[in-house]
């Protein structure tokens, strides 16, 4: 796993930790406030309930109240009199006892806030006494509506009025009954209705109402359409149901965005139904809805906020820190760390950074100590020349002086004279790449002499940008000396021996020299193992006189990346691939 990869997952657990814990928390209030709010949604769907049922109880008892009133006309002596024996009676009588009953018919009339008028149809007189206005005939449309005896106890509705009637009828003697007198008290559903409205928290319009339904035929008793047309029609209360049943229920329901409660009166023979929209009812729990969300909004910004704060000040400079111990894992000593805040962090860089001077101190003192080594190794090379190369030089030279080619004689030696000097110089440990380049070339020139026509070789230009670059002396003519060693001393025709040089365009002062040969003798795992060697401690003996060598002293003085690998040629044998690139200090910040 990567460092960055690895941190990352520490925020992402740290984050999921607070989310872990606060996420219980938010659920707990959503849920008391869901259990809140439907908790409240119940008491006000009873509280007006119960309102319902109250003024359903009272409107009994004053229509009850009413029918014991008119009960009470049956003695009255005056109102016996002339529905019984007018004829008999003056007319000075007559008017005194229809002043008499008038008189009791206005007190009647003051006795309930719902009663507008009381009036007497008395037949046999053909006249109808009114607490109001002094009539002389009888409407016979209403006499005949309220003589029934089945409405009797009953709150009618005529007309969009509303009326309780009690019809008196004589014993059935000699004949069937007649009706004597019949009292009716109409009520003002105008009155009502403002009850209701007061009793059940309406106001009577779209945003509120208060409905008295009939039984039988299911319309608005208080008069004409209700507020919503259709509505008695609409409501999920089945009225006519109850009615049928013959006994009080109450219901309840909750839909198409209104609370509607009904309460059924089997006495009265209607419904008492209150109807609120819901956004009236639960508005405050809306409210406190609305209120829960945007502290939701609010806690999901402060999390935000949290995790930014979190990545800044852990996050970020856990992952710097991580990335700093890669590059010192792959072996890079010439950077530090800037904390520009004075934290734990600042501390923590402070430290790391002295850390990395201090190994880097070391590792140059052991360094220093290998590269003495080498460089004694690397003297001994010098003093130790291959006599086997300088006798075929010699016998080179001796073979074109006695066949007079002295032009040819004369650069041949001249070629081994360079190529001396070269190699017997310590005064500098490190030069130029073009200076090394031109030692190589100067080899592979006296190479050309023995090898004829064996060996094409093919050397491309040095880029003017890495020919100043400083490089360790003798790291190219070795590698280039193996291919003739173990690669064209077995060829007899057909070699061939490559060098390049590019220069990276995305990297600066990065150059990379390709050596190739068209040798055949190296398999796919013979290369492995090369490159497995590279990683081997430079302490080896064994290993610090061969191309190793030239790797470590690349390392030593370059750093990472320099160093050498190996891979297949396109001419199908080797391929050294040098790698140079001068480290310079960094700083991350």
């Amino acid at each position: 796993m990567k460092p960055d990869t690895l941190f990352f997952s520490i925020f992402t657990r740290l984050l999921l930790t607070f989310l872990i814990v606060i996420t219980p928390l938010y659920a707990m209030t959503l849920l008391m406030n869901r259990m809140g709010a439907e908790q409240n949604r119940r008491e006000i769907a009873n509280s007006l309930s119960s309102k319902v049922q109250a003024f359903s109880d009272g409107l009994e008892l004053e229509v009850q109240r009413i029918v014991e009133l008119e009960q009470d006309y049956i003695v009255d002596e005056d109102l016996l009199q002339l529905s019984m024996a007018a004829a008999q009676m003056s007319d000075y009588e007559r008017n005194r006892a229809v002043l008499n009953l008038q008189k009791r018919l206005k007190v009647m009339s003051a006795s309930s806030p719902y009663i507008v008028d009381v009036r007497l149809f008395i037949p046999v007189m053909n006249r109808t006494v009114s607490a109001l206005h002094y009539d002389t005939q009888i409407d016979e449309s209403q006499f005949a509506a309220f003589r029934r005896p089945d409405n009797a106890k009953t709150l009618l509705v005529r007309d969009g009025r509303l009326y309780v009637g009690l019809p008196y009828d004589s014993l059935p003697r000699d004949g069937p009954s007649k009706t004597i007198f019949v009292i009716v008290a109409e009520l003002s559903s105008d009155r009502i209705g403002a009850a209701m409205n007061r009793a059940f928290d309406t106001d009577g319009g779209p945003a509120g109402y208060s409905l008295l339904i009939d039984g039988a035929t299911g319309a608005n008793a208080l008069g004409g359409e209700s507020i919503e047309e259709g509505t008695a029609g609409k409501l999920d209360v089945e009225v006519r149901s109850w009615s049928r049943g013959g006994a009080a229920r109450t219901e309840t329901k909750w839909g198409d965005g209104r609370l509607t409660v009904a309460d059924y009166s089997p006495y009265l023979g209607k419904a008492i139904v209150a109807v609120l929209p819901e956004s009236r009812v639960v508005g405050p729990l809306k409210l406190y809805e609305r209120w829960f969300w945007f502290f939701s909004l609010i806690s999901a910004v402060v999390i935000l906020f949290f995790s930014l704060r979190i990545y800044r000040l852990i996050h970020r400079p856990l992952v710097k820190l991580g990335f700093a111990f890669r590059r010192l894992e792959d072996g890079s000593f010439h950077f530090t760390i800037q904390h520009r805040k004075k934290d734990e962090f600042g501390y923590l860089y402070a430290a790391f950074n002295d850390m990395v001077g201090r190994l880097g101190n070391l590792i140059q003192d052991v360094y220093k100590a290998k590269i003495r080594f080498q460089q004694s190794e690397l003297k001994r090379l010098q003093s130790q020349i291959n006599p086997h190369f300088l006798f075929n030089n010699h016998f080179i030279l001796s073979r074109l002086i006695k066949s007079q080619n002295y032009e040819t004689a004369e650069r041949f030696s001249r070629y081994i004279g360079e190529y001396l000097q070269f190699i017997t110089r310590d005064a500098a440990e490190e030069i130029t790449l073009e200076r090394e380049v031109a030692h190589a070339l100067v080899y592979i020139e006296l190479q050309t002499f023995s090898f004829a026509s064996r060996v094409a070789v093919d050397v491309g230009p040095l880029p003017d940008s890495a020919k100043q670059l400083l490089v360790p002396r003798l790291i190219l003519q070795p590698i280039i000396e193996n291919a003739y060693k173990y690669t064209f001393e077995r060829k007899i025709a057909g070699g061939r021996l490559g060098m390049r040089f590019e220069a990276s365009a995305e990297e600066e002062g990065l150059v990379r020299i390709l050596i190739e040969d068209s040798g055949d003798s190296l398999d796919d795992a013979a290369i492995e193992e090369l490159n497995r060697r590279l990683a081997i401690s430079p302490d080896d003996a064994a290993e610090s006189t061969g191309l190793v060598n030239i790797h470590q002293r690349l390392r030593i003085r370059l750093g990472a990346p320099s160093g050498l690998r190996f891979g297949r040629s396109s001419l199908g044998g080797l391929l050294v691939e040098l790698t140079l690139k001068p480290t310079k200090g960094e700083e991350l910040s």
